[in-house]
């Protein structure tokens, strides 16, 4: 059984937020923060059909706190899509597992520029 309380952390780190179109690897430069907000209402819906214990609000609502609390800037706001991107492609067990290791070279970024 999946305990929601220690597993939206360990998303989160390996997440920061959410999910999109882009394939593993691609980087976005910029990106606005209505493609911030459409990625992790994706990620969302995944995380949640994925059954890992929340609930698409609790999710959304959990994720765009974090994105209100970074650095503003469509620089930050393209190094938290393209990890997303990446982190989308991974399946509901290295979600559930908080395996990241396939995105690793897009998460460092994410806290330079946020």
């Amino acid at each position: 059984m999946i305990n929601p309380k220690k597993t939206i952390p360990k998303l989160a780190g390996a997440i920061f937020a959410l999910t999109g179109a882009q394939a593993c690897g691609d980087d976005a430069a910029t990106a606005t923060r209505a493609q911030v907000d459409a990625v992790i209402d994706a990620f969302c819906m995944k995380v949640a059909n994925c059954n890992i214990g929340y609930t698409m609000q609790e999710c959304t609502e959990y994720y765009t706190g974090l994105v209100n609390s970074s650095n503003p800037t469509p620089e930050c706001y393209g190094a938290i899509v393209s990890y997303a991107n990446c982190l989308s492609g991974l399946t509901c067990e290295q979600l559930e597992a908080g395996s990241r290791a396939a995105c690793d070279d897009l998460y460092d970024p994410v806290y330079e520029k946020c």
